[in-house]
């Protein structure tokens, strides 16, 4: 089994400059860039990967964007923050950001067996948030996440780039006066419910997508096919 780690290296100095402050237990930062296909063992010889961390890591993540958010649009709504919250805490983000610094080489996982979703890297991202909030505390795991994670997005440009797709689908179906419905399937994807969906345009399959939520899935699928369909206007008649 061949491993990609970089854990070889005195552990405080590869997490120190991760974190950007000084750690005190390790041992915390080397399980948030275990992936579950090689687990470590523990003090009591349980194995033990970075999943537990990842969840800690996601809910800490959350708490801090909607502060964040919070502080930074104090006249906007619930429905706004929360659609700007998850834009930026979307996995397609985590993992960019994670790839920024460098988690490709420096998760351990095993490469010869089927670990190559860019997942992993925002998996790791957000243990590595849980390992920071058990070490050393919750502020922090907020000054991570501000300087590491939402230094490295601009907020403004998502908040001009939000869309409501579902609401534009609407508007499209009505002006085209074509019939719209959305097929859902709940799966696991790296041990996390996630939500498959398919948008049928008068009964034909016009797009697919997936989300951790059945509205973002919904939301993906119907951003997907507008995108398409601005693009391949002849094409768009198949659905007409």
């Amino acid at each position: 089994m061949r491993l990609l780690t970089k854990f070889r290296r005195e552990p405080f100095l590869l997490y120190e400059p991760l974190v950007g402050s000084r750690v005190k237990n390790a041992r915390l930062y080397e399980v948030a860039l275990t992936h579950k296909s090689v687990r470590v063992k523990s003090a009591d010889g349980s194995e033990v990967d970075n999943e537990r961390l990842e969840f800690l890591g996601d809910a800490i993540i959350e708490a801090v964007v909607s502060d964040e958010l919070y502080s930074r649009y104090p006249g906007k709504k619930e429905g706004f923050l929360t659609s700007v919250r998850s834009r930026i805490v979307k996995r397609d983000t985590l993992n960019e950001v994670a790839r920024e610094l460098n988690f490709d080489e420096l998760v351990k996982r095993n490469v010869d067996s089927n670990t190559n979703s860019v997942d992993i890297l925002g998996n790791a991202l957000e243990a590595l948030v849980g390992a920071v909030y058990l070490d050393l505390g919750y502020d922090a795991a907020r000054f991570f996440i501000k300087t590491r994670i939402l230094d490295k997005i601009d907020i403004d440009d998502v908040v001009m780039h939000d869309e409501n797709y579902k609401s534009k689908m609407v508007e499209w179906a009505q002006k085209h006066r074509v019939e719209i419905r959305y097929d859902d399937r709940e799966d696991l994807r790296d041990n996390r419910k996630v939500f498959y969906v398919t948008l049928f345009v008068n009964e034909k399959k016009a797009s697919e997508a997936w989300g951790f939520s059945k509205k973002e899935a919904q939301q993906h699928a119907a951003g997907d096919f507008l995108r398409w369909a601005s693009k391949h206007q002849q094409k768009v008649r198949q659905f007409l």
